[in-house]
């Protein structure tokens, strides 16, 4: 029972990991997208755009990241819970290391 537990935990952290990788992707695309449109900064409004920008993106990374280990903690499951935060750290180490890898390759 203890094995396939630690399966689901796996299964559960490589999700998070993942969905903080396309996020950031997204996120990412976002800014190069703005940054080629060639206009005038924005000013004002552009600043109080990144600034919410980066206020959701703390909110949707801290979901992604830590929900279902709050969940876990909440309901008295806290070796659980401290093992998704872990595996998943490893999980986001070894897809920024891949990332790094492909764009070092690339240049």
């Amino acid at each position: 029972m203890k094995k396939i537990m630690n399966k689901k935990l796996l299964q559960v952290a490589l999700m998070q990991s993942l969905g903080l990788a396309i996020y950031c992707a997204i996120v990412a695309s976002l800014i190069w997208f703005l940054d080629t449109m060639n206009v005038e900064p924005p000013g004002f409004s552009g600043i109080v755009f990144f600034l919410f920008l980066l206020v959701f993106s703390a909110a949707v990374c801290g979901l992604l990241f830590f929900g279902y280990a709050a969940n876990l903690a909440l309901n008295k499951r806290m070796t659980d819970a401290v093992a998704v935060v872990g595996y998943t750290i490893g999980f986001c180490m070894i897809l920024l290391a891949i990332v790094l890898a492909v764009v070092f390759a690339l240049t």
